[in-house]
């Protein structure tokens, strides 16, 4: 009778995934962080931006994305599990530029932001496999 008990138990949690499951808080969480990271394309459009135009810039909503992006992305750093699959991030691989790497066979999303200096940037990189799993995540950018 106990094994049974057991048995529907452990069935219940894997039917459901109560177990597994990211709280829902944090998935809205993960959810807005990634909406108000730039895209790359948004990126690019902001860095081929002269710097008196960042001063008063014609898209305020970009202007206040990248303002707030630094901390924005290190909060959904945090956030991003090893062991996931990215598709439990949606919207993560449109605001990164991703590489596949032949030598390790895997892809590299770099998730970057523009500085506040010419050429700086802050941001994360994640590693993912064929099978679309995060592997490993680091905070130091390393050359494109």
């Amino acid at each position: 009778m106990k094994k049974a008990f057991l048995f529907l138990v452990l069935y219940i949690f894997a039917v459901y995934g109560i177990a597994a499951d990211v709280p829902e808080t944090d998935q809205k969480q993960i959810e807005s962080l990634i909406a108000a990271i730039p895209t790359a394309r948004e990126f690019q459009m902001w860095t081929s931006m002269p710097a008196k135009a960042k001063k008063s810039p014609p898209d305020k909503e970009l202007a206040a994305k990248v303002k707030a992006a630094p901390g924005n992305c290190k909060k959904l750093e945090s956030l991003l599990t090893v062991g996931k699959p990215v598709s439990d991030y949606p919207g993560l691989l449109a605001i990164g530029i991703i590489k596949w790497d032949e030598k390790e066979r895997r892809y590299a999303l770099w998730v970057l932001i523009p500085g506040m200096e010419e050429f700086g940037y802050s941001g994360f990189m994640c590693k993912f496999d064929s099978a679309m799993v995060i592997t490993e995540k680091h905070t130091e950018i390393p050359t494109l």
